[in-house]
């Protein structure tokens, strides 16, 4: 599934649980350090929704991750997850 949040801030935890307790992984990908994922962690901790095992695609100084890297990370946690190597 995709989660594409329009705003950050409040962090839109109620549109986001529903995905968040469905997922067996979640993949944030970014354009910063790290910052939507901290704020992602925050409030599903303060939701108390436990929170699946969180990878991410992350570039700084203005670079966008591309769709190449996107798609190399799920798939990597597929092969993780189905024993592939």
């Amino acid at each position: 599934g995709l989660f594409r949040p329009i705003t950050l801030w409040p962090f839109p935890i109620d549109a986001f649980r529903e995905v968040a307790e469905r997922a067996r992984h979640l993949v944030v990908v970014e354009a910063s350090e790290g910052q939507l994922e901290d704020e992602m962690r925050l409030a599903l901790s303060y939701a108390g929704v436990h929170a699946p095992p969180i990878s991410h695609v992350r570039r700084q100084g203005g670079v966008l991750p591309s769709q190449a890297e996107v798609v190399q990370q799920v798939l990597a946690l597929t092969h993780e997850r189905e024993g592939v190597l």
